[in-house]
């Protein structure tokens, strides 16, 4: 499952800071998770309207065809005016505004998608993914997947108060590297290694990305 976690998709047109990670922001919506569990489980294409059942069936765990066509069209409404717009912009779908026709993007793997969502609700996974959207997780992903190796906390602490502030490691102040230092041990790092995306070997003080 990690994998599925780590690599939903790939994210090459985000910022090249953080690469696929801000895929943990884009997603955090509970009905974005939604929208990919529904297309990663379509044969292809679908229309938003089409779509939004699929979606309103996923978010209410009932049958398509319980699905009322008020609330079919409230969540139609929602795709085309906010989370169409956000995916497409990301790549993670491709949205045909001409023909109202949604797909996943082509560095989406439907595999994957279905691994992240299928041994929990679509509630759950987004809850996930939600809590994997605070910037300082993200930037602790970006920085291990960097420079691919092992880092001690203390290192760690200084590259993601580097970024927080927009400077040079180098030129972190020992406060600010502190407070990040305070924040990763009591928090960042135990939700982290929690989902299987770094190893914390809280004896040694050192973290790693995991890989697959």
């Amino acid at each position: 499952m990690a994998s599925g976690l780590r690599y939903p998709v790939d994210t090459g047109g985000t910022n090249a800071s953080t690469g696929s990670v801000d895929a943990f922001a884009i997603l955090s919506p509970p009905r974005r998770v939604a929208v990919l569990a529904a297309l990663a489980r379509t044969d292809g294409p679908v229309e938003t309207g089409e779509l939004a059942r699929l979606v309103a069936a996923g978010e209410s765990e009932k049958s398509v065809a319980d699905v009322a066509e008020r609330e079919r069209r409230m969540i139609a409404i929602s795709l085309r005016h906010h989370h169409l717009p956000a995916l497409a912009s990301h790549r993670i779908v491709e949205w045909d505004r001409t023909s109202d026709v949604v797909a996943l993007g082509d560095g989406v793997s439907a595999e994957r998608v279905r691994e992240l969502v299928d041994d929990r609700s679509t509630a759950a996974s987004s809850r996930l993914l939600g809590r994997l959207s605070q910037s300082r997780r993200r930037l602790v992903l970006a920085v291990l997947q960097e420079g691919e190796r092992a880092r001690s906390v203390d290192e760690l602490a200084r590259h993601v108060a580097a970024r927080e502030h927009a400077t040079n490691p180098a030129d972190v102040s020992a406060t600010a590297v502190d407070r990040v230092r305070v924040s990763l041990h009591h928090s960042h790092l135990a939700a982290l290694s929690a989902v299987g995306l770094v190893e914390y070997d809280s004896a040694e003080d050192v973290v790693t990305a995991r890989t697959s």
